[in-house]
């Protein structure tokens, strides 16, 4: 939120040639961002499928959902995700991984442990 009017205006530029769905993450209460009624922020915010808010704390990341930890609020802008609620908030995290050479490209949020894991894998 801190380039909010910036990336607001790279996601209309995109969607201009392409569909495009949105996912903030930010560490900001959505109540404040409506509040400060900074421009950019809201015109982000308008342009989001959805947007989870709230700071990450470790010690409440109960391992479920699209958020970092309990704590944090997945609000629903638009309808595009609006039937995956479960998948949000409570539904098991899940990773793709690809693998090229030695690159590793992944995808997701990451369950509890999955460094260690990788780590495991990768020695």
């Amino acid at each position: 939120m801190l380039q909010a009017g910036t990336l607001a205006h790279l996601v209309q530029i995109v969607r201009r040639n392409r569909s495009l769905s949105v996912i903030c993450y930010t560490g900001f209460d959505l109540k404040a961002l409506e509040n400060d009624k900074e421009p950019g922020r809201m015109k982000l915010i308008s342009l989001c499928d959805v947007l989870i808010d709230g700071p990450y704390i470790a010690a409440l990341n109960d391992n479920r959902g699209l958020r970092g930890s309990s704590n944090q609020q997945v609000h629903f802008i638009s309808d595009c995700y609006a039937g995956m609620k479960d998948t949000f908030v409570s539904g098991p995290r899940r990773m793709q991984l690809a693998f090229s050479g030695d690159d590793l490209l992944a995808a997701g949020v990451p369950p509890q442990g999955f460094a260690r894991d990788l780590n495991l894998m990768t020695h």
